[in-house]
């Protein structure tokens, strides 16, 4: 006998809300592996970026966010520094800042995620500073303070490359793109 109707999914939605206004939703599966880890303003770092830090050339600026000081204008870094070690990626450390009171979620495209993970939730950094691909996330959503905002972590990268970055910012549905030089320049 054969029966139709609905077939049972290993899948769940989970809403993560942010703000009274803002809820974010991922697919994930039943293990649980596709999560959106959040940060908040409890859980923002704070450090003196320089006066002009928006001006610097190594500085990327998307909508509300940046990536201050941290890429160099033509993309030139070694590609020994995204080379694995034993099988693991090293850490690429990347601080975010947020506009204040803003919400933005990151999100890596599904074509880039053979290649390019975030690293933002404090709870996966390895002492080590080597990471498996699989131990980044997908996803990462940032609840800035009343002021500007700075998020320590970074990504896990599996090669040289120019990097996409999906950046949503509520309550927007398009998202901006942040393209990130990881050993390659971005055109």
């Amino acid at each position: 006998m054969r029966t139709r109707g609905i077939r049972a999914s290993a899948h769940a939605v989970v809403v993560l809300l942010l703000s009274g206004s803002v809820a974010l939703a991922l697919q994930t599966s039943a293990q649980g592996r596709n999560r959106v880890p959040a940060r908040n303003c409890g859980s923002s770092v704070y450090g003196d970026l320089g006066k002009d830090w928006r001006r610097n050339p190594n500085t990327i600026i998307v909508g509300p966010i940046a990536f201050p000081n941290t890429f160099p204008p033509d993309g030139r870094e070694p590609a020994s520094s995204f080379a694995p070690v034993r099988g693991r990626y090293p850490g690429q450390k990347v601080l975010l800042v947020v506009a204040g009171k803003t919400t933005v979620r990151l999100v890596i495209p599904t074509s880039e995620r053979r290649r390019l993970r975030l690293l933002y939730d404090p709870s996966s950094w390895s002492p080590s500073g080597l990471y498996r691909l699989s131990a980044g996330d997908d996803a990462s959503a940032f609840q800035a303070c009343p002021d500007e905002t700075q998020f320590n972590g970074g990504f896990i990268v599996a090669g040289p490359q120019c990097a996409r970055v999906l950046v949503y910012v509520a309550p927007r549905a398009r998202p901006l793109t942040a393209r990130l030089p990881f050993g390659r320049r971005c055109g």
